[in-house]
């Protein structure tokens, strides 16, 4: 609806419910009464209007766009290095063999298998040594924290500036009466409070050339997060704070990373900022009427009402004190709020207790949820001791099962050694009498051909 018929609109229908009500006082003697009474009661009325404007900051922006470039480099050109791992393999198995492989094996003679004739070591097993090329470097690493840190610092203020970042107008009319008409006594209270965006304007200025940088910087790092880079690196972070490492401290793109950092850590503003112009105003007396029929009528209506006998049988609750009270008198004055416009990024919930009066007679009802809930507790704490008890149990179990399955591996290792040493014994006596035998046949057949001769 254009905002020109709407106010005309709304103009009738004031003036509309002006002279009915009008026509009303004319018919019924009581409302004109009601209207003098509320008239010379001591009434406050209080209309203020409020106008926020809020813009964007833009030195966080500027900070990350002056660093994107150094962060895109080194996204594109990780850095790698060669990692090496090793594994015990059967020498079937075996592709991977370096001269730390023959270190290995002297280390650990269990692996021979064999001596061949000519003195070759045959093993059975050996040490293999692979080497792969990664870029699961600590430098890698801080960039995809970096890359984390930076998509959530700027989606948070993204999303700030999109809900609660627009220019504000509002508008608020409070209305407190306390009236009299010889023994009776009444208040009245009456509050209403408005805001919308500002129809001057495109709201909060979004049409610029700022939220146009700040939808780009949440386009870029948005992208940055479902990379290339990103996918590879996996779950692969740091843990605050960052090491100077000399390859971050010599590199400059990764120098600007460190600084970007640095400004993320230090920057805990919303990043928008807000300028607020409140003005009280004096209510014209047209309004001021308006407000005075429109309450003598509902005064009216209500005293219509609350004279009517109670209806017990439609009642929804009826509760009467067990006790005699006794009034207080409260001297504590509420504190302003001061954070209105801050985000927390922590969330708060009150926990009301089931017996907050200790002074109020239970039910049958609540008395029983009590117990109940009293019994559950103490089932729960028997079923976690339970727990932990045959938890340890078990923990004590395995603990002895695998200090036993220790020393069954060692004494089948100790036979295993004393076996191959028994061997290898055995070999070497056979080659020794072997060599003797052949050291005699030579004499033999020396002595023979001495003789012969």
């Amino acid at each position: 609806m254009d905002r020109g018929v709407f106010l005309s609109r709304r103009r009738g229908i004031c003036s509309d419910t002006l002279s009915f009500i009008e026509s009303l006082a004319s018919e019924y003697g009581e409302l004109p009464g009601a209207l003098e009474m509320l008239r010379s009661a001591e009434t406050t009325i209080e209309l203020k209007k409020r106008y926020a404007i809020k813009s964007i900051d833009e030195t966080w922006v500027r900070a990350i766009e002056e660093s994107l470039d150094a962060l895109d480099h080194v996204i594109r050109n990780p850095s790698r290095f060669i990692e090496e791992s090793e594994s015990v393999l059967p020498i079937e198995l075996s592709h991977n063999i370096t001269s730390r492989s023959i270190q290995h094996l002297a280390q650990h003679t269990d692996y021979i298998d064999r001596v061949g004739p000519d003195g070759s070591i045959i093993p059975s097993k050996i040490l293999n040594v692979f080497r792969d090329e990664t870029i699961q470097t600590y430098e890698n690493k801080f960039i995809n924290t970096l890359i984390v840190k930076l998509h959530t610092f700027v989606s948070r203020r993204y999303r700030a500036a999109l809900e609660s970042g627009r220019d504000e107008m509002s508008a608020r009319l409070g209305f407190t009466s306390d009236f009299s008409r010889g023994e009776l006594r009444g208040k009245c209270r009456f509050e209403i409070e408005i805001s919308e965006p500002p129809n001057d304007k495109a709201p909060g200025g979004y049409s610029s050339g700022l939220w146009a940088r700040v939808e780009r910087l949440y386009s870029i790092t948005s992208a940055y997060t479902d990379s290339d880079f990103a996918r590879n690196m996996g779950k692969s972070y740091i843990r605050p704070p960052v090491m100077r490492t000399n390859a971050i401290l010599k590199n400059k793109y990764l120098r600007q990373c460190l600084a970007l950092w640095e400004f993320i850590e230090s920057y805990d503003k919303t990043g928008y900022e807000i300028l607020v112009q409140e003005t009280a105003e004096s209510p014209d007396e047209e309004l001021i009427n308006e407000i005075y029929a429109n309450l003598a009528l509902q005064y009216l209506i209500f005293r219509q009402t609350v004279e009517n006998k109670p209806d017990t049988e439609n009642a929804l609750a009826i509760s009467e004190t067990d006790s005699v009270l006794s009034p207080r008198i409260v001297s504590q004055v509420e504190e302003l709020d001061a954070d209105e416009y801050n985000i927390y990024d922590t969330e708060y919930r009150r926990v009301v207790p089931l017996l907050r009066d200790r002074y109020r007679k239970l039910s049958e009802h609540e008395r029983q949820i009590r117990e109940a809930l009293q019994i559950s507790l103490i089932a729960d704490a028997i079923i976690k001791k339970k727990r932990r008890e045959e938890k340890a149990r078990l923990a004590e179990e395995a603990r002895v099962a695998e200090e036993a399955r220790l020393a069954e591996e060692a004494r089948l290792a100790e036979e295993a050694r004393k076996a191959e040493e028994a061997r290898l014994a055995e070999e070497a006596r056979k080659a020794e009498e072997a060599r003797l035998a052949e050291e005699a046949r030579k004499a033999e057949e020396a002595r023979l051909a001495e003789e012969a001769r």
